[in-house]
């Protein structure tokens, strides 16, 4: 009897000493800014691909500004290797729609074909990065 009293006290113990959260510890909240020749770049789509498992993505706001999502309900990327591609072709995020309701084009950047070309495919992309902690900021430059 005392010995699984011990037991449960060790399994309750472990339980509260881990919590009940939902977030993998090899995901951790990432951001970033995108630039070419110095200025943001808005509207664009980060890719980021990791070795194994989930990618991340994030949309840059009228300042180059992104924070990646792993999830519907969870910022961030899995720690390790990532090799990072842009996409144009659907302009998203919360500017892009707001201009479409206003029936504005989003703006794109003026060499948006160029960035596509160069970045835009995963398999020839040349960004990579590595995810290491918590709060990194990425600069992404595209030049």
């Amino acid at each position: 009897m005392l010995r699984t009293y011990l037991m449960l006290v060790a399994l309750f113990s472990c339980l509260l000493f881990t919590g009940c959260s939902n977030r993998r510890a090899d995901v951790v909240e990432v951001s970033g800014t995108v630039t070419r020749k110095g200025s943001p770049v808005p509207s664009v789509t980060v890719n980021f691909v990791p070795e194994e498992g989930r990618p991340s993505i994030g949309t840059t706001d009228s300042t180059g500004h992104f924070k990646l999502l792993y999830s519907a309900n969870q910022d961030g990327a899995r720690t390790g290797k990532h090799k990072v591609f842009i996409t144009l072709e659907s302009a998203a995020g919360p500017e892009a729609e707001l201009a479409m309701m206003k029936g504005q084009a989003p703006k794109l950047p003026p060499d948006a074909k160029a960035i596509r070309d160069k970045y835009g495919d995963p398999k020839t992309s040349p960004l990579e990065f590595e995810i290491t902690e918590s709060g990194q900021q990425i600069e992404i430059k595209l030049d």
